[in-house]
């Protein structure tokens, strides 16, 4: 996938907006094997932790890293921005669910800011995706590629986007819930946050003409 052309893939769903688009470009692929070197590390870490979580279900833990991971992974591959928007919240959702597994007031409240940051890029993300899928008329993401938009459009696209997913990677200023959520993890999930550099490949995804 490193050397090889970009390999892409789509299925129909049920409103036209739903295809199922994926697109596996070298970069994708670059990302994918960073993030699955990384979630393999962490695994690796995480063995000499499981006694010290066993009593706290070790097996949902070790399925919400699993979901984390694939759904980082799908964020890279995904070519449909209402795809991208769900794989990018199941991302959110389960990465908050294993920063908070520890229950403690700490973990809680960073959880609890990490969401709400998380979301506020979430919901810039979308308004970025909206701006460009009206200019575009669909929100593929290969329509954005090949749209040309209006500067100020462009501009307006560019920062929400920009923002938005600066505050999902913790992007001053918008970084206040990252020494409270981060450190709150329990450390060998902190390995596999680390990796979710996703959120820097997307201008090269969607990127339109201006």
């Amino acid at each position: 996938a490193l050397l090889s052309p970009a390999v892409y893939a789509s299925w129909l769903g049920p409103m036209p907006f739903t295809n199922f688009t994926l697109l596996l470009n070298p970069l994708a692929g670059l990302l994918i094997a960073v993030i699955s070197a990384l979630a393999f590390v962490a695994w690796l870490y995480g063995l000499s932790y499981f006694d010290e979580y066993y009593d706290k279900g070790i097996g949902a833990i070790g399925f919400f890293m699993n979901l984390f991971i694939a759904s980082m992974n799908l964020v890279i591959l995904a070519d449909n921005a209402f795809w991208f928007l769900v794989f990018f919240e199941l991302m959110s959702l389960t990465s908050y669910v294993l920063v908070i597994i520890d229950q403690t007031e700490k973990s809680l409240r960073g959880g609890f800011l990490y969401l709400i940051m998380a979301h506020i890029g979430f919901l810039m993300i979308a308004i970025s995706f909206f701006v460009m899928a009206s200019a575009a008329g669909s929100l593929e993401f290969e329509a954005f590629r090949t749209t040309t938009l209006a500067p100020g459009v462009a501009t307006v696209a560019f920062a929400l986007a920009f923002f938005g997913f600066g505050a999902k990677a913790g992007m001053v200023p918008f970084h206040s819930w990252l020494p409270q959520a981060h450190p709150a993890a329990p450390p060998f999930s902190r390995r596999s946050h680390s990796s979710s550099a996703s959120s820097f490949q997307m201008p090269s995804q969607y990127s339109t003409k201006q």
